[in-house]
């Protein structure tokens, strides 16, 4: 029998393969999500939270920091560290990880769903492209306030993906709200959002030039839904300030924060392969937008701008117009790359209307690369991670014990909460905030992960941070003792292994506690840290 009159699976069969599918991957995806904290920002947010509780107000100036208390600071998520607080507050550690799971589970089913009943793709389509998202997402999956980034780009972006002309009152009053909490949230992700969102009047002021029919009614909507959502952002209490705040800042440290290098930057340090692939397929699919973009261009330049809009109209502008914004963002930094299957998302409709395939053709290669993107996030997350021990990752997805063995010093913090520390210490951003969320009010640190603090101070941190060149010989030994000690505030130094290069034996620091992955030095020449030496004696 011919192919083409072959028949057809029945649609039972297909409803049942793709739930065994679907739940199969999201049961995945569950304990991708369920990893135990290991990400380094949720202690400084869990202290912000407590310090808006007890004193009712965002605070403007760095007072967590013990090297520049008086530098400018705007929090980006003070409403997200009020929750993890109380999160914390109620069911300790535990809850706020559970929590960031169930935020980002939800979000990759809803991402799917939107797909599948809102947008009406394909099955295959919509599995290709959620398992895409959770490729490019997988070094994000962590507790951190991005987690409401996932969760409410994941809501809004149908409407995107509709354009102008679906825009009604109920949809951009209910994207307003939405942005007005997404603002106290994460103010960077929702300015981001805002961002995108231009492309919607960008593409009803290209499409009245180029003679739509609908061109100025689509404008008036889009107009309306930007300036609502603006309105709503700039509402929230420090959306304005701290998205000044973190462009200046970025300005200041963004080289030396390794998830705001380029995306490229996977492929020199990647080691499996879904770091090459978060490396290369950004770039990948500028082909496919180029070749759709070079239609219209080719159609004006022939026909002039009746020829320009009749080749747009099947397109979408808007979503072209997305497609390239989204690819832009995705190449910006490595925290950005999850983006870029928005892109693909956004072009999925010009590329059926440029590109007819049959399904008996499509289809095998949809689900080819289904199985090969299923493979590698399961690579990244279970055979990396736990070196393929499946069952070891489940142990330890759904354990009691909220926090990675071995991230933080675990040991250290009770040490220096038992011998009652007060006073600041100089420590490397990975384990700042957990020595506040352990230590705080008593001890303020030199960093936990914000780079909030001025360019001179990063450099020294950069310097000291091992494994290290630097650490090679003990000639540098005065210069980590330099640095160290350059704060008058600073009291001790809590590091991985080792502080000092070896051989070298300090002069204003003495040694009074090491485990095995940390050690704690105290100054001699403070008050506070010869009465911190009495106490360990």
């Amino acid at each position: 029998m011919p192919a083409s009159s072959a028949p057809s699976m029945p649609n039972a069969v297909r409803r049942t393969i793709e739930l065994v599918a679907l739940a199969l991957f999201f049961g995945l995806v569950a304990i991708y999500a369920a990893r135990p904290i290991w990400d380094i920002d949720v202690f400084w947010q869990i202290v912000t939270g407590r310090i808006i509780t007890e004193t009712r107000a965002i605070p403007t100036t760095d007072i967590l920091s013990s090297i520049e208390p008086e530098r400018e600071w705007a929090t980006l998520e003070w409403l997200y560290g009020l929750l993890v607080f109380q999160l914390e507050r109620l069911g300790g550690l535990g809850l706020v990880r559970y929590t960031h799971t169930a935020v980002q589970w939800i979000a990759f089913v809803v991402f799917w769903a939107s797909l599948r009943f809102r947008l009406r793709f394909s099955a295959i389509t919509s599995f290709v492209l959620v398992a895409l998202y959770v490729v490019l997402y997988a070094d994000r999956f962590r507790e951190r306030a991005h987690v409401f980034n996932l969760l409410f780009w994941t809501l809004l972006f149908p409407w995107l993906f509709d354009g102008p002309q679906k825009l009604d009152r109920t949809r951009i009053a209910v994207t307003a709200a939405v942005v007005f909490l997404w603002a106290n949230l994460h103010s960077g992700g929702a300015l981001v959002f805002l961002i995108s969102s231009t492309c919607l009047p960008a593409a009803a002021l290209i499409e009245r030039w180029a003679g739509s029919s609908e061109q100025n009614r689509n404008l008036a909507r889009a107009g309306l839904f930007l300036f609502s959502i603006t309105i709503a952002a700039v509402l929230a209490p420090n959306f304005v300030r701290s998205s000044i705040h973190i462009v200046t800042l970025l300005g200041e440290v963004d080289v030396f924060i390794p998830e705001w290098r380029p995306t490229w930057h996977y492929l020199s340090v990647g080691t499996i392969p879904g770091h090459y692939f978060c490396g290369l397929f950004p770039s990948a699919w500028i082909v496919p937008v180029a070749w759709i973009v070079a239609g219209p261009i080719r159609a004006l330049f022939e026909e002039g701008r009746h020829g320009f809009a009749r080749t747009l109209e099947p397109l979408g502008l808007h979503r072209i117009g997305l497609a390239l914004a989204m690819l832009v963002l995705s190449h910006r930094a490595l925290r950005f790359v999850e983006f870029a299957v928005y892109a693909v998302v956004f072009t999925v409709p010009a590329l059926k209307a440029r590109l007819p395939i049959a399904d008996r053709v499509k289809n095998p290669i949809l689900a080819i690369s289904a199985a090969a993107l299923v493979a590698v996030g399961y690579h990244s997350r279970i055979m990396f991670l736990y070196g393929g021990s499946f069952g070891r990752a489940v142990r330890t997805a759904f354990g009691e014990r909220p926090i990675l063995e071995g991230k933080f010093p675990e040991a250290a913090s009770d040490f220096l909460v038992l011998k009652r520390f007060e006073g600041g210490i100089f420590v490397q951003p990975k384990w700042g905030g957990y020595l506040l969320y352990r230590l705080w009010p008593k001890a303020t640190v030199s960093s936990d992960g914000r780079g909030t603090f001025s360019k001179e101070a990063m450099q020294d941190h950069w310097a000291t941070s091992s494994p290290h060149e630097n650490f090679s010989t003990p000639t540098n030994g005065p210069t980590f003792e330099a640095v160290y000690g350059r704060s008058p505030n600073v009291d001790v130094v809590v590091a991985w292994h080792p502080a000092f290069p070896p051989g070298y034996t300090p002069e204003r620091f003495t040694l009074v506690y090491h485990d095995q992955i940390s050690e704690i030095w105290v100054r001699t020449d403070t008050q506070r840290g010869r009465a911190f030496i009495e106490r360990t004696r």
